[in-house]
């Protein structure tokens, strides 16, 4: 499994809140991973939104900035983002959000994360067919099309994944979409659960 970020501190009231809200949003990650070209976070939070920021100083821009919406007070995030060299010093943030506004912070605890950027050992690596969607819907991934859920995978509405390019229908007539999950082997979503390309 690729990994990263060599420091990782979790810090409150660093900042003057940019919004005043009675939401308190907060975002306690309990668990995260990351490499030259992705970042992804588990956790929990009482925010309608969490969001994901991943900026890379040396050239003052963001590679990864947007919100993403929870239901249920659990998050589990995939953010991709086109891959820089090795080495490449980054630092990412994770914070529950009032609004979609990835802007938005109102002042609560939030991740933060700096280092630089590590591929590691050679991994998995997304299939040259597959592209970034939204997912519309709250799922577990599938062993197969139409075949049993495996434990503890659940995708959650708003995020984005890697799907491949062609649906199989199974045998109940039900069309499935197969997601890449950074393992060796692939899993598989309802169609339906699939939203438009992450632009």
């Amino acid at each position: 499994m690729k990994r990263i970020f060599i420091i990782a501190l979790f810090l409150a009231f660093a900042l003057l809140p940019n919004h005043a809200s009675s939401v308190q949003a907060y975002a306690d990650v309990s668990s995260f991973s990351a490499d030259c070209g992705s970042f992804s976070v588990t956790g929990t939070t009482n925010a309608p939104y969490i969001v994901v920021e991943v900026y890379n100083p040396a050239t003052d821009k963001d590679l990864f900035f947007q919100s993403f919406k929870v239901t249920g007070g659990n998050f589990t995030l995939g953010a991709f983002f086109p891959s820089v060299p090795e080495g490449t010093y980054l630092e990412g943030w994770v914070w529950g959000s009032p609004t979609s506004d990835p802007e938005d912070w109102d002042g609560e605890s939030y991740m933060y994360a700096e280092g630089y950027c590590d591929n590691g050992f050679p991994g998995p690596t997304i299939p040259a067919t597959f592209t970034n969607h939204y997912i519309t819907c709250d799922t577990m991934v599938y062993s197969s099309a139409g075949g049993g859920a495996v434990a503890d995978t659940w995708i959650h509405n708003g995020q984005t994944w890697f799907v491949g390019p062609t649906p199989a229908v199974a045998p109940d007539g039900k069309s499935w979409t197969e997601i890449f999950v950074g393992g060796v082997s692939t899993g598989w979503i309802p169609t339906s659960c699939v939203g438009v390309p992450v632009s």
